[in-house]
């Protein structure tokens, strides 16, 4: 009776995963501080020095992030 197709529920379950991460204290803070420098920007109140250094120091910060793990919310390992 069944057409063997499994369901997507998983995919579902890790996006809404990653909205929800994606809205935790920091995560927002960041997003806030880089849309203020944005605007700030593109009124001509921010220099593009500032303007790089600010978004390349908060990308830098999310690419280079270790993932969380055992509880360790600190990034550094336990054995350090």
């Amino acid at each position: 009776m069944g057409s063997g197709k499994k369901k997507a529920k998983p995919h579902k379950k890790t996006i809404r995963m990653q909205i929800i991460k994606l809205l935790e204290v920091k995560s927002l803070m960041s997003l806030g501080f880089v849309g203020a420098i944005i605007w700030g920007f593109v009124n001509g109140n921010v220099p593009i020095e500032l303007f790089a250094t600010c978004v390349a120091s908060v990308m830098t910060y999310f690419f280079t992030r270790r993932p969380e793990s055992n509880g360790n919310k600190s990034g550094k390992d336990d054995d350090q």
